[in-house]
């Protein structure tokens, strides 16, 4: 492409996002009553102030046409026209239009002839702190975009909460709220967090508020971090709140259960070793299948519709966690015994990750080794919530495949956390030493 094709487009591209910002601004004016009035009151002004130039005029100088009159009167009428387009191309953007898409351009945000998005409106949500910045996407796609969060970011001077597409491919949507910094920010964990409703498990703080995973709806999560990430804080956690639940857990942790001291071993049945997990899980499939024939029976779906109608006699749910599932299912340098057992428990893993949503069975899987061949597909595919902390891009990309891990969360941070859907959160700070465990 000739650098004279290329101006001849990103002048086409300008004149296109004008037309589009006066097209946007005539939609608002007829649609946004607090618009309607601002136009419909210039409007009358300039009509007053052509009305009553001409009378001051006089009538004999009106009817003379005197050359000075004439000018003066056209002037005046050129000068309200284009105060009128101006507020119409005014309404029909932000301000800051021109000026945020410079800086996406500096920021290399751009397509490939080097136009940046233009930004063609920006609403404030009612009730909530975050804006929806909606662009002109002049090419640049939603995955591009969220290859560079970090650059969109500096160049809103915003946090950026999610990237979508519009009502089609011409325009992207930014979600972002004003900019705070969530790195250095500790946030203690206490009980009376806990959700009351069934099976809601808080996970952290984001920039618009709390987030949870209904366990009901999205059954299995996988927890990702580089060492002192703050993932042993997330997983633990969420095994509390499962405690104070009610449901029955059982964690593999075959670093020798040092993670899980103090009560933990009351309120939770620990395995360290690969015969006892082979033990546990085989039970655990069995209890699947045991419930599966009473829900055909009692002609019920899943373990809310048992348990709402049994609310004297509640079905427990159970938890399988593993704070390190690299240890677990690592096979190298194993002899063929321990590689068949091993091989036995992924596919009872397997199972519960395809089937225990129904019936109440659910797994919470961590690790922080960036080696793609240890958590089979058919495992992680079934796993629909996946949280990652700070992380390199191998790891990054298991656990979410991608890497905005690896782009969006500093290497000094502790318990910040970015989820597979692009959420930032923030972990909370859970000691163990401070729960109640009688």
């Amino acid at each position: 492409m000739t650098t004279k094709h290329k101006k001849r487009i990103i002048k086409n591209g300008h004149i296109y996002c004008t037309l589009l910002r006066f097209c946007n601004a005539i939609n608002r004016i007829f649609t946004e009553i607090k618009l309607t009035a601002i136009v419909l009151f210039y409007t009358i002004m300039g009509l007053i102030a052509i009305y009553t130039h001409k009378m001051n005029a006089g009538i004999e100088t009106y009817y003379s046409k005197t050359t000075p009159y004439d000018i003066e009167h056209s002037l005046l009428i050129i000068f309200i026209a284009i105060g009128f387009i101006g507020v119409i191309y005014t309404i029909g953007a932000p301000i800051e239009s021109w000026a945020t898409s410079m800086y996406l351009h500096r920021n290399g945000i751009t397509n490939a002839i080097g136009e940046a998005p233009y930004l063609i409106n920006k609403i404030k949500v009612k009730n909530k702190d975050y804006c929806i910045y909606e662009f002109i996407s002049l090419g640049v796609t939603v995955e591009f975009c969220e290859d560079n969060r970090s650059e969109i970011a500096a160049a809103l001077n915003a946090n950026i909460l999610s990237i979508k597409q519009g009502k089609d491919r011409r325009k992207l949507l930014i979600y972002a709220i004003p900019y705070k910094d969530l790195t250095d920010t500790i946030i203690p964990w206490g009980d009376e967090l806990i959700s009351p409703a069934d099976f809601e498990l808080l996970i952290g703080e984001s920039f618009i508020g709390r987030i949870i995973v209904n366990l009901n709806v999205v059954p299995h999560m996988l927890i990702g971090g580089e060492t002192g990430s703050g993932k042993s804080y997330l997983l633990q956690s969420l095994l509390w709140q499962c405690i104070k639940k009610n449901a029955e857990i059982y964690i593999a942790d075959f670093k020798g259960g040092v993670d899980f001291a103090n009560g933990w071993h009351n309120k939770t049945t620990i395995i360290t070793d690969i015969d006892p997990l082979i033990e546990r899980l085989t039970a655990i499939i069995a209890e699947l299948e045991k419930r599966k024939m009473i829900f055909y029976n009692e002609r019920v779906k899943n373990i809310v519709e048992y348990n709402n109608l049994h609310l004297d006699n509640p079905i427990p749910r159970i938890i399988f966690a593993c704070d390190e599932v690299a240890e677990l299912l690592d096979k190298t340098g194993l002899d063929k015994s321990s590689k068949e057992k091993i091989s036995i428990v992924e596919n009872k893993l397997s199972t519960i990750a395809r089937l225990g949503r129904a019936f109440g069975i659910n797994l919470i899987l961590a690790t922080q080794r960036p080696d793609a061949n240890i958590l089979a597909g058919q495992i992680k595919n079934n796993i629909g919530t996946r949280i990652c902390g700070r992380a390199d891009e191998v790891l990054s990309r298991i656990i979410l495949d991608d890497t905005i891990a690896a782009k969006n969360i500093p290497d000094n941070a502790q318990g910040l956390f970015i989820t597979n859907n692009g959420t930032l959160i923030k972990g909370y700070y859970f000691e163990d030493s401070l729960m109640n465990f009688e």
